[in-house]
């Protein structure tokens, strides 16, 4: 018996170092993940351009505007606006443009047609307004919220071949960065280019969600292996009620639901109803156990 009562107390000291080991690292990895997070949404990202030229003193351009995501369907709403500058060659007639984008397995192409009309205040031949466009995603849906940043690949085609030297794009969506170095303009003909960038979720959003979640993980825990029987009501009650307040903290990031974090959510319910089962089953079966060796 005092054999097994050192070894029990020699295991106290490292099961404390290893403790206190795992809580400085959390710490020090959530730090570094906040400070990343705090980096990467800032102002930087609101605008992106592949390059920037002007040719023969005119700056002609096409913006595409990303704004909110569609809560069902796997595409963002977005803008399409198109400027010639002062253009030499078209003067101040109106230029109908028709531009194409390329649709993907879900969807087939779409077409803006606009008449580019003679501005006379700012001397540009440009679109009235800009255009509603939806924006493909390739894969994923706002369904994978906190993980539902996006990639983009289309080829945007404009007819007739207007001297375009410019493509930007600009980010009219808060909840998500849209980081420049992923940004790609590859020309594929006369009047023809293949656009490719990413939208990714703020990802303070997603390092909220992923420590909300997890510490509902170890008050699982704590409350499956160390509140006693006569306090189980009251923590699992209290339990259920903080996990849910988690979606409301972040109501405003979502627009339907189920979403990831809600099964993830629900898959904690569930999760703490088996383990008090299997803690209670486990117990009476000792209690039977002993009578039978009583």
């Amino acid at each position: 018996m005092s054999g097994k009562f050192i070894g029990f107390a020699g295991l106290k000291r490292p099961a404390s170092v290893a403790s206190l080991i795992i809580s400085l690292g959390v710490g020090i990895c959530f730090t570094l993940a906040l400070w990343s997070a705090l980096e990467a949404h800032n102002h930087k990202n609101l605008s992106c351009r592949a390059d920037y030229l002007v040719v023969d003193r005119n700056l002609s351009y096409i913006q595409l505007n990303l704004l909110e995501q569609h809560p069902m369907e796997p595409y963002f709403n977005g803008g399409l606006f198109l400027s010639l500058g002062n253009a030499s060659g078209y003067g101040k007639t109106p230029v109908h443009v028709t531009i194409t984008m390329s649709g993907n397995n879900v969807y087939g192409p779409s077409t803006v047609n606009s008449d580019l009309q003679y501005d006379e205040v700012n001397q540009t031949l440009w679109m009235p307004k800009a255009a509603e466009i939806s924006l493909l995603r390739l894969s994923g849906a706002h369904r994978d919220f906190p993980f539902d940043s996006a990639k983009f690949d289309f080829d945007l085609k404009y007819d007739p071949a207007v001297p375009i030297n410019n493509f930007l794009i600009r980010n009219l969506n808060p909840s998500f960065d849209l980081p420049c170095d992923t940004y790609r303009v590859e020309r594929k003909g006369a009047n023809t280019v293949r656009i490719m960038f990413e939208a990714r979720r703020n990802p303070l959003v997603q390092l909220t969600a992923v420590v909300l979640v997890g510490a509902g993980v170890l008050f699982l825990l704590g409350i499956v292996l160390f509140v006693k029987k006569e306090s189980l009501p009251t923590s699992i009650a209290s339990f259920f009620f903080s996990l849910w307040s988690i979606r409301a903290i972040l109501s405003s990031e979502m627009k339907t639901f189920p979403t990831s974090l809600d099964l993830a959510i629900l898959s904690l319910c569930v999760l703490l109803l088996v383990a008090l089962g299997v803690r209670l089953a486990l117990k009476e079966i000792r209690v039977l156990e002993e009578v039978n060796k009583g």
